[in-house]
């Protein structure tokens, strides 16, 4: 009888949700620019780049071209209803969700993600490639079983492109 009881209470406590899916179309593969600056020019420059902005370095390897960052808490935003960003300059954007239990939207409490920029010469100049992986979105509400926050994982994040525009200009 305990573990009846039990299994209704853990299960009335997980709560149904509703995700609002992104109106606004966003790139699906990386962005890429060439550059007419040499390959150690655009190197250094998205290195400091990285130092004025406090993004740390998780691998750097300068033969392959390859710069990952460590886990990096993005600045994040909702649409508005017609599909434009409520902050414009945020580097991602995030679906909304609802707990349908109560009909009040989750907070967000954490969107980072890794930054993986691939630099290599190209005929022209020098190819930059960036990358956002690893996108992590958690949020949480109050349930109506239980007067404790439910934390759920956010899938459906995308990059606005600002941040990847922002190492454009810096270049």
């Amino acid at each position: 009888m305990r573990s009846i009881l039990l299994l209704c209470i853990i299960f009335s406590s997980c709560t149904p949700v509703k995700f609002i899916p992104l109106k606004n179309s966003y790139a699906d593969k990386p962005f890429e620019q060439t550059v007419d600056k040499s390959k150690d020019q655009v190197w250094e420059n998205i290195i400091d780049f990285f130092a004025k902005n406090g993004l740390s370095i998780r691998l750097i390897d300068r033969t392959s071209g390859l710069i990952i960052s460590d886990k990096t808490a993005l600045k994040w935003t909702y649409e508005k209803k017609d599909g434009s960003l409520e902050f414009p300059l945020a580097w991602a954007a995030v679906p909304k969700v609802i707990n349908t239990g109560n009909n009040m939207p989750y907070k967000f409490l954490t969107v980072n993600g890794d930054w993986n920029i691939r630099i290599k010469e190209s005929s022209g100049g020098t190819l930059i490639n960036i990358n956002l992986v690893n996108i992590n979105c958690y949020a949480s509400a109050y349930t109506l079983a239980s007067n404790s926050p439910s934390a759920i994982t956010v899938a459906g994040v995308k990059s606005t492109g600002n941040f990847e525009k922002l190492i454009f200009d810096n270049i």
